[in-house]
């Protein structure tokens, strides 16, 4: 009766020393148990540690310097499927008590850490899916146009887009020729990742210079007019008019912020769905992915071993959004102390709701005629801030960019029969009079 008892207790103590520990930022290991070899008490200080849920030495086992579930070797399916570790590995209990992993240097990210190949189809990387609800939604058996840069947040959508079921996807790219090599390196990338998806992929070249040349218009300008024209030139080849683009929250805030500084109308963004005019054809852009920040993306892309294309010159503090991007609102987050990005997104918020009042009064202005054109006798019946509304919601529609309140002052002045018949507009455009009406025309 002693001997068992003894027994029972040497084996009781052999599993509370053999526990898994778990190593946090809170609970550091304890002075002297740093070890130099294998075996020895610190080598749990090197090790993967997984939570103490219940996981001893009983229901796990060792390989090398890792501990895993032991239904990574069960031999029936139906107890590995049922076990409480495989539930816990499915449900990421585990993961979310893991503190930190000295073995791949990432203090406190245990999403680099990647499980075993038995449990991979249950759980995948630590990192899951990013849950957008557009993905799940939206028909798949339509044909979509994806703007494809090669950059991560335009290789993230793509893939996105092909682990949800979209086979009819038509990858766009537009070679800008500003980066010589690496611009051509992105282009053969782009055509590579279309077709080891299945995607069919249409590139095109433009010289941005030349066009900045002959327009005055900015670098930026020039190269989203030569964007906008070759989408324009896809929709019409593939008879598609729905545009998916990457933009992510991070350059929503980004907008938010350039369009203020610019003196627009409130804090105005992107939206995730918009009919634009791109080369002379009605295209619907959708951007799926307006609610995910660009960090999460690129940490999907890497526990996904997902490689992308890195543009250099987004971080030369040349073009104003770059600035704004590395050095404005990293600053305006260190002094405000809060998400700068999250401020923004809910003063855009507001300022939608606002917006929704002035379509409403566009609508009932009905200050179009039949021909697509402002009918000025209308407009001046109207009030003011109905006209400036007209006048904008008008310029938008007919594809002008970098609308701002002096813009659409100076187009209000063509009213006056006295003032000259004609406005330069942002991107090449001209608003003129013309028997009593408003129309945009190419300048």
């Amino acid at each position: 009766m002693a001997a068992s008892s003894n027994r029972a207790a040497a084996w009781g103590q052999k599993l509370r020393t053999s526990q898994v520990q778990v190593l946090s930022k809170s609970q550091p290991p304890p002075e002297g148990q740093r070890e130099t070899s294998q075996g020895s008490p610190a080598t749990s200080a090197r090790r993967v540690m997984l939570s103490a849920s219940g996981h001893s030495a009983t229901s796990s086992r060792t390989f090398g310097r890792r501990r895993w579930p032991a239904c990574r070797h069960s031999s029936s399916k139906r107890s590995c499927q049922s076990s409480s570790s495989k539930k816990a590995w499915m449900s990421g209990e585990v993961f979310k008590r893991a503190g930190r992993i000295e073995r791949h240097g990432a203090e406190g990210k245990p999403r680099e850490f990647r499980i075993p190949p038995s449990l991979r189809r249950w759980h995948g990387w630590f990192v899951p899916l990013p849950d957008i609800a557009w993905f799940r939604e939206a028909p798949k058996r339509r044909r979509y146009l994806a703007g494809i840069s090669g950059g991560a947040d335009s290789v993230a959508l793509l893939h996105l887009l092909h682990r949800h079921g979209f086979r009819e996807v038509v990858v766009c790219h537009l070679d800008h020729g500003l980066r010589g090599r690496a611009s051509a390196g992105d282009a053969r990338f782009v055509e590579k990742l279309a077709a080891s998806l299945g995607y069919r992929c249409e590139s095109g070249k433009a010289e941005v210079r030349a066009l900045m040349k002959s327009s005055g218009a900015s670098m930026e300008t020039a190269a989203r007019e030569a964007r906008h024209g070759f989408f324009g030139e896809c929709s019409r080849k593939y008879r598609c008019d729905r545009l998916l683009l990457a933009h992510h929250a991070d350059d929503q805030a980004e907008t938010i912020l350039w369009n203020l500084l610019r003196g627009s109308r409130g804090f105005t963004g992107m939206k995730e769905s918009q009919v634009l005019k791109l080369g002379g054809q009605l295209v619907e852009c959708l951007r799926p992915l307006l609610g995910a920040r660009r960090e999460q993306l690129r940490e999907w892309l890497r526990a996904e071993r997902l490689t992308w294309r890195e543009d250099a010159s987004n971080a030369q503090p040349v073009a104003a959004r770059n600035r704004l991007r590395n050095e404005a609102l990293p600053l305006l987050a260190e002094i405000a102390r809060r998400d700068v990005g999250e401020s923004l997104r809910r003063a855009e918020e507001g300022s939608a709701e606002m917006r929704e009042i002035e379509r409403w009064a566009v609508a009932q202005a009905a200050a179009v005629d039949p021909q697509g054109r402002l009918h000025v006798p209308r407009l001046r019946t109207l009030p003011e801030a109905v006209q400036a509304a007209c006048i904008y919601d008008y310029l938008r529609t007919s594809g002008v960019t970098e609308l701002s309140r002096e813009v659409v002052e100076r187009c209000l002045g063509l009213m006056d029969p006295a003032a000259g018949p004609a406005v330069n507009l942002p991107g090449g455009w001209v608003m003129r009079r013309r028997a009593g009406r408003l129309v945009v025309v190419r300048g």
